[in-house]
């Protein structure tokens, strides 16, 4: 049993230096896939063709995306010009590397010549879901079709979301819903939801997300910070709610002297945000905003800090949150649902009405941080990649388990 896994969504950002937890997710599928299948095979949509990899080449794709050692714009993708050069260099390369399907109707019979032998399907990125594509995948053969699902925000709070999005997520998510087998959750809140919004459902499967814990320290370079810094990581936009964050900020910096005032570290891409948060962030005091640091210095910052701080409105998982406790570091976050089903025992959950009880916190762990800070107990226990996918395969394909 082989797997044919999508990886348009990678494909899409791999010019990009910051990864999101969506794409961090998709980098541990696609690492996984590579050791632990015999004859994988990765596609990706490139406007209306289709590009398929095998193994060789899907390595050879990750050393380029890892060195942004990209080669030259060749070909169709020299006219591309409403696409950056980096994005035009990756699209090219991509070219080069892969077996490329003239559209969507070719690929039951390209799949089929390939020699993947019996497979699965697996979508991780929430593209590529239309019913075109579904339909063409099970005809070329796929024995199952699995998509994860991190989330339906767009569904439950569109005023989070680009305007944009909503409607062609919302058909997407009917789409996995009719034409896939299984449907992994990162969560209960998420598997609930969606139930919430779909009375018929393939079967979900609630598989909670691993975390950074298997880099030993030396895989994480050192940082030194010159006060007391707290971060908050993730692509700034509304639902994070990074101007509860500068609310906060704000206050302390009436009630701390300025010798003892930590610093706030906002680390992510700007994405969708209102205007004023921006510029409350441009001239916010003892805030910086960090937006182009590689995945090891992101780690090195939040292994660094005195806490991360998740303030967010809603959320499918919060890998963050995850990942800095896995690395012994205090976490302060919205006290919502799905928080409180993953971290209610770990982290300390407040509401997000009232900042001040955000600032006699943390206060309180600038006192004593080592207090607030995960137990040996749970860094002994914390959930690793490995253990995740054994949890993704099991019961449904034994044949897969290394």
């Amino acid at each position: 049993m082989s797997l044919l896994l999508d990886i348009t969504r990678f494909v899409s950002r791999a010019h990009l230096s910051f990864d999101t937890g969506i794409d961090r997710v998709e980098r541990a599928f696609i690492l996984d896939t590579l050791e632990r299948f015999e004859n994988p095979r990765f596609i990706a949509r490139l406007g209306r063709r289709f590009v398929v990899l095998d193994r060789q080449a899907m390595q050879v794709f990750l050393q380029h995306e890892s060195t942004q050692n990209w080669p030259r714009v060749s070909g169709e993708d020299l006219f591309r010009l409403k696409l950056s050069k980096s994005q035009r260099r990756v699209r090219s390369a991509l070219r080069k590397l892969g077996h490329t399907v003239s559209a969507v109707h070719s690929l039951p019979v390209a799949i089929n010549g390939l020699n993947i032998g019996v497979f699965n399907y697996t979508n991780v990125g929430h593209s590529n879901l239309s019913k075109e594509f579904l339909t063409a995948i099970r005809e070329a053969g796929a024995r199952k079709i699995s998509a994860f699902v991190h989330d339906v925000i767009p569904l439950d709070y569109p005023q989070y979301c680009r305007t944009d999005r909503i409607k062609p997520f919302a058909e997407n998510m009917r789409n996995v819903m009719k034409y896939c087998d299984q449907v992994f959750c990162n969560s209960q809140y998420t598997a609930d939801r969606i139930s919430f919004h779909f009375d018929q459902t393939p079967s979900l499967r609630v598989v909670h997300l691993a975390s950074n814990s298997e880099f030993s320290a030396h895989d994480i370079p050192s940082k030194n910070f010159k006060r007391p810094t707290f971060v908050m990581l993730g692509t700034i936009e509304p639902r994070k709610n990074l101007s509860f964050a500068l609310d906060i900020w704000e206050v302390l910096s009436t009630t701390i002297p300025a010798s003892r005032m930590p610093n706030l570290a906002v680390i992510g891409k700007r994405g969708w945000e209102d205007s004023e948060t921006l510029k409350r962030l441009d001239r916010a005091a003892y805030v910086s905003e960090l937006n182009d640091l590689a995945d090891q210095e992101v780690l090195a910052h939040l292994s660094a800090c005195t806490a991360l701080l998740f303030p967010s409105h809603v959320e499918g998982f919060g890998l963050p949150i995850q990942e800095a406790l896995s690395l012994g570091v205090p976490v302060i976050a919205s006290d919502i649902p799905v928080f409180r089903e993953l971290f209610a025992d770990t982290a300390t959950l407040l509401p997000i009405e009232n900042p001040q009880v955000w600032v006699d916190f943390i206060q309180n762990v600038l006192l004593n941080p080592d207090r607030y800070s995960p137990s040996a107990d749970y860094l002994n226990k914390t959930k690793t990649w490995n253990d995740f996918f054994v949890d993704i395969y099991t019961n449904l394909n034994d044949e897969h388990l290394s």
